[in-house]
This record gives structure tokens, sequence and C-alpha cells, in this order.
């Protein structure tokens, strides 16, 4: 397996109602910020995303709230270097640099469930490729899973031991939709909601054990990240699509994906 285990350990040690790309309609966050007069502080407010096996949900919707978690478990992030910027002039989004950490400290609600079913989805600006030399970015990871863009631009989603990489690079500029989905048998990635790439296990599934290190966001990502979505259950590639905004996907794994 390529090497995103290995720099998650060191990254740590340092430190549905389908939506189109537009999420219009969907009220902004209030701006929150403890002022005088009684006013209340900032609130999380509903994720962008409605669904009962939310895990975590990262939408970047405010300023005052950048790192709040709007799933139900509320695992707020911890930011430092991450701005504010939006998604196609509309949408509210993370500006991530080099210098950027956001984590996120382990819990069990982060975890991927015993029967493994797991997806994730999100929209990704990375204004660079990652450089020779230097670790590839961490879109989002965790012990259990991942999704890494490597110099090349092709994109990684793991689950424990398993991966499958894009067959098609991410474009560097535009905002792309990345999906990432396990169901027991299957890891599948996504790019604009078609299906880049697919591995099928040979074996049976185990759950890989959860240590201390939490998530890791945007490190070293250069560039945009909004609507970051975990859930317990296996996005169908219908719903992927539709959550990318499009309508026409392919949604069929390769042989020899």
């Amino acid at each position: 397996m390529r090497s995103w285990l290995a720099v998650l350990v060191l990254a740590s040690a340092c430190a549905f109602t389908p939506g189109g790309p537009s999420d219009e309609g969907v009220p902004p966050h209030s701006g929150g910020g403890g002022g005088g007069g009684g006013s209340a502080g900032p609130t999380h407010q509903p994720c962008e995303l409605s669904d009962p096996a939310l895990e975590l949900c990262l939408d970047f919707d405010s300023a005052a709230e950048l790192g709040f978690d709007s799933s139900p478990g509320e695992h707020d992030a911890t930011l430092s270097n991450v701005v504010p910027m939006t998604r196609d002039g509309a949408d509210p989004a993370a500006q991530f640099s080099e210098l950027s950490t956001a984590t996120i400290p382990e819990d069990p609600g982060i975890d991927v469930t015993a029967d493994g079913l797991f997806s994730i989805e999100l929209w990704a600006q990375p204004t660079q490729l990652p450089q020779p030399q230097t670790p590839p970015f961490q879109v989002i990871a965790h012990d259990q899973y991942a999704v890494t863009i490597y110099r090349d631009g092709t994109v990684e989603c793991a689950i424990g031991d398993f991966y499958a990489d894009s067959k098609s690079a991410i474009a560097t500029g535009p905002w792309t939709h990345v999906g990432c989905t396990f169901d027991g048998n299957t890891v599948a990635v996504y790019l604009d909601g078609s299906v880049a790439g697919c591995y099928t296990l040979a074996g049976p599934w185990s759950t890989p054990p959860a240590r201390l290190d939490g998530i890791v966001v945007g490190q070293p990502q250069v560039g945009g990240i909004d609507n970051v979505h975990v859930l317990a259950r296996t996005l169908s590639a219908d719903e992927m699509c539709a959550l990318a905004g499009q309508t026409h996907c392919n949604t069929a794994c390769a042989d020899g994906s």
C-alpha cells in the first residue's frame, strides 16, 4: 500500500438529500461570537447534508464557526492558519496552505463501524499538486481511512489496508467533487460524481483498529476544501453523482481497477 499511513502518523505526531455544487437555498450559519447585550455565542448549525448516518460534517459556513462539526456528534476541529473563502464565489469554504492544520481528537463517533460500511464526500480545490520530496496532500486522514492527492494528481481512497486509486487526475484550479465509499467488499473512489477507480477485497473484511490520532484535514493541502462529510453507510453511485451536481455519471467499476 502507498505511504499515506506513515504520513498520517508523522502528521499526527506533529501536531440523504443530494445537493448540487452551488448549495442554493441552504441557510447560512449565524455569525455568532459572544458579544455584549446578552447575545448568544456561535452555535452548531444544521449540516448541508441531511443523513442519519452522518458522522462528521465540516461545512465551513461561517468565519466565526469555521471548525464547527455540524453532525450530531459535534466533533469540532481545532484550526490554525485556515482562512475563510468561497467555492465558486458563493458557498463558504476554507482555504488551506502549507502552514495550515485542522485536527479533530479521536472519538468512537468518527470511527468505521463494525460492518465497514462507509463513505466520504467533499469538495477540493488544489491550487497546486504536491511537489517532489514533499508529502502527498491529505484531504482527510484518520487511522482507519483517508483521501489523499498525489504528485501526479491521482486521488487515493483508503480504508484500513485497502485502497483504490483514481485512473484520472484531479485538476488544479477548479473545484472537484471527491467521493470515497466502501460496502464491505469494494473500495471505490469518485471524481465529479463518476467512479474513477475501484479495488475489490480478495478476503473477508475486518475493522482496523483506531489509535488516538483522530482526524487531520487538509494537511499539507494547498487550496480550498468544502463540505467534508463522513457517513457510516455506503453512498450509492447515483447518490454520489447527485451530490457532485451531475446527472450523467460513470457508475460502474471497470475490471482490473
